[in-house]
């Protein structure tokens, strides 16, 4: 499948979610290709998709972010066909965006990196992807509201981010002379 990821910007911060997803879709076989907008005009965006051709965007987002990306989202439904997908902390913490958006599909509601390639697993195999966990989807006419997937137990078996993928959309990021790495993840604590 071709997949393109979309940020908004990165402002000297490099987005470690994108860059991993990246790795993970490539290392299953997808071509994925990634969008700055903040280094790209709207014109630049829809000759990338001509050229590209996708057949899933996802979008990445924090709140604030959310609605330009959205617009952008409509926008470009008018004039090319592709499945819409929603990820990052707006969709995390504001899971009702797929009710209010005509134009988009699906949202990932947590982490991604087991959730996403299993996704886009069932809709190329054309199974019941709206059941994909850690997603709620649009289908037929309805939100197919799944429960949290399981999180990666061990942060070794993912790949490296894909750091080349982030500085051909936004070569400035390169020049950084600070890197962004996890070591861990989630909470320690054990508020719920």
């Amino acid at each position: 499948m071709r997949i393109i990821l979309v940020v908004k910007e990165m402002v000297a911060y490099e987005r470690i979610g994108l860059m991993l997803l990246g790795a993970i879709m490539k290392k299953a076989g997808h071509e994925v290709r990634a969008i700055t907008l903040s280094e790209t005009t709207l014109d630049g965006v829809r000759e990338t998709m001509q050229q590209f051709s996708p057949q899933m965007v996802g979008y990445t987002a924090m709140t604030g972010e959310h609605a330009s990306l959205l617009q952008l989202n409509s926008a470009l439904k008018k004039d090319f066909n592709f499945y819409s997908v929603f990820g990052g902390p707006h969709a995390i913490f504001s899971p009702h965006v797929l009710e209010n958006e005509d134009d988009l599909d699906a949202i990932c509601k947590g982490e991604g990196d087991i959730a996403f390639p299993e996704f886009i697993k069932r809709i190329e195999a054309n199974e019941d992807y709206w059941n994909t966990p850690t997603f709620d989807v649009k289908h037929e006419g309805e939100i197919v509201e799944n429960e949290l997937g399981p999180l990666v137990e061990d942060l070794d078996d993912l790949p490296f981010p894909d750091r080349k993928l982030l500085y051909d959309s936004d070569p400035n990021m390169a020049n950084l002379s600070g890197k962004a790495f996890f070591t861990a993840r989630g909470c320690p604590y054990l508020c719920t």
